[in-house]
Order: structure tokens, then C-alpha cells, then sequence
């Protein structure tokens, strides 16, 4: 079970749990819900760039990028091109996004990441990780 996976698995969660969040835990819960419509191959991308936002672009095999921004109130669907948050610094060749973590869909998931937090026993982490200095998730196999 991957570690990173799984918290941002959790991120996400709480995220839709709220009813919301800042960009960064909204393109966490738009990367786990890509993860269960897209078609083995595709590609999705979280984007950190430099004007202070966050957002995801993803592509399914054989298209082009597309930025999936779930703004509440104006939600966006749009080629990369035509998104104002542009991968380079206008008028230069700087790349104008500060880092990214991208994964490859190697198989469409029912659950967003591929984890039903709902059938992970949390109480007995809870409980094991009060007698161990291992952290909670380095426990999970």
C-alpha cells in the first residue's frame, strides 16, 4: 500500500467530508475522482504553479492535456492551452510551474486511489500506533 497514495486519499476525503477546501485539497479530491473515470494509460497531473495555485490536468491516451479545476462555483473542464495559468512565464521559456506530482492510470479504480477508507480499521492503526513509534501508515502492507 503506498503511503502517499493513502494520504492523499485521506486528503480528499476530508476535503469532500467538508464541502470544500483551498485549491491544493481540491485537486487532491479531483485527482482521486479522475482515478475512477479514466481509461488504463491515461495521465493525470497535479500542477503547483508559481501565481499560487494548484490545479490537475490530466489526458486520457492519445489526447491532449486538459486542466480540471472543480472551482465551486465555476467548475472547468479545458485544453491546457487555453487555461490562464500558462506552463511558462509570459513572454519567456521559464517554466512558470514550480513542481508537480504526476501519476499514470494502470487501471480505472472504483474507489478514488484505488482505497475503500471506509473498510480500513482505523481503530486498531489507532490503537497499534500507541504502542509503537512507527508511524500509522508504515504499519499497512
Amino acid at each position: 500500500m503506498s503511503f502517499f497514495k493513502m494520504k492523499m486519499a485521506c486528503l480528499a476525503r476530508a476535503s469532500l467530508e467538508v464541502g470544500g477546501g483551498v485549491c491544493s485539497k481540491m485537486a487532491y479530491a479531483t485527482t482521486g475522482a479522475l482515478t475512477t473515470l479514466l481509461p488504463p494509460g491515461s495521465e493525470i497531473v497535479q500542477v503547483f504553479h508559481r501565481n499560487d495555485h494548484e490545479f490537475v490536468i490530466a489526458r486520457v491516451p492519445g489526447s491532449r492535456w486538459f486542466v480540471v479545476d472543480p472551482w465551486p462555483h465555476e467548475p472547468k473542464v479545458i485544453p491546457f492551452v487555453d487555461c490562464v495559468y500558462k506552463p511558462l512565464h509570459e513572454d519567456t521559456t521559464e517554466s512558470a510551474i514550480n513542481s508537480f506530482i504526476a501519476m499514470e492510470v494502470t487501471k480505472t479504480m472504483a474507489e478514488p486511489y484505488g482505497f475503500n477508507l471506509d473498510k480500513i480499521p482505523w481503530d486498531n492503526f489507532i490503537r497499534e500506533s500507541q504502542h509503537s513509534d512507527v508511524p500509522i501508515f508504515h504499519q499497512v502492507d
